[in-house]
């Protein structure tokens, strides 16, 4: 099941842009979450692999013409947020700005999520129940 979520957006010192993003489930334990800002030509891909315990696995991959694209893994012991799919997206977004504080260095750079993504975030699983269903 994937969500295309409206209002994640990109602000940096002269200029501001809406990120494409989309957060899709798997599973129970599994979600992926992708963004892509146009004018810069980056791509953002995070997968979230999480357990029982709360521990989750956390993969990233940036990817723009003027970086070789990049993976980074590591361990969160507790994803914060109401939700797990709402703590993966702002995991995310955080990716996301780190990513282009390394293809833009000087800028001070913000990403802003709206409370109207992650609403979205948090119904990744009963929209895909509902489509089931049907």
């Amino acid at each position: 099941m994937a969500i295309e979520l409206s209002g994640v957006v990109v602000r940096a010192d002269e200029w501001s842009e809406t990120c494409s993003t989309a957060i899709h489930s798997v599973s129970g334990y599994v979600v992926v979450v992708i963004s892509v800002l146009e004018s810069r030509a980056l791509l953002v891909a995070s997968s979230y692999l999480a357990n029982l315990s709360g521990r989750t696995a956390a993969s990233h991959l940036r990817s723009s013409p003027t970086v070789r694209g990049e993976f980074a893994q590591r361990i969160i012991e507790r994803m914060p947020g109401q939700t797990h799919a709402r703590a993966c997206l702002l995991d995310h977004a955080a990716e996301i700005r780190d990513a282009l504080e390394e293809l833009l260095p000087g800028e001070e750079v913000m990403v802003e999520v709206s409370d109207q993504a992650l609403a979205q975030a948090a119904h990744v699983w009963s929209r895909g129940a509902e489509d089931e269903a049907s």
